[in-house]
């Protein structure tokens, strides 16, 4: 909805170990080590050893895929205007997107606070 701001510095996220997914109908949920947390509420995208799963709200496939970075600590981050990527230990990745021009697509919990996409 607001575009994914390019004036954050994401780098709060590297070094975060994934330590709980959380799956529901509307939302998917990343909790990541000391209180980090990112929550999906439109689409998002993870890549495991070159196959992709897409999940989006209100599916009820696409995010289990998300569940094979748990333990694995992010070692990079990027974002464009519309979407916000972490690479992880090995390699894998995961994509949130802002897609939904109504709504809140993702939100973040840092340690400076919410930041709402």
């Amino acid at each position: 909805m607001y575009g994914v701001p390019q004036d954050v510095e994401w780098s709060f996220l590297v070094d975060r170990e994934l330590e709980q997914v959380c799956i529901g109908l509307y939302d998917l949920i990343l909790n990541f080590h000391n209180g980090v947390s990112i929550s999906v509420t439109s689409s998002c995208t993870t890549r495991i050893a070159g196959s992709a799963a897409a999940w989006s709200a209100g599916a009820t496939q696409g995010a289990e895929g998300v569940l094979l970075l748990l333990r694995r600590k992010a070692t990079s981050v990027s974002t464009t205007d519309r979407s916000l990527t972490l690479k992880f230990e090995g390699g894998d990745s995961w994509t949130a997107y802002d897609n939904d021009e109504r709504y809140e697509s993702f939100t973040v919990t840092s340690p400076n606070g919410l930041i709402v996409v």
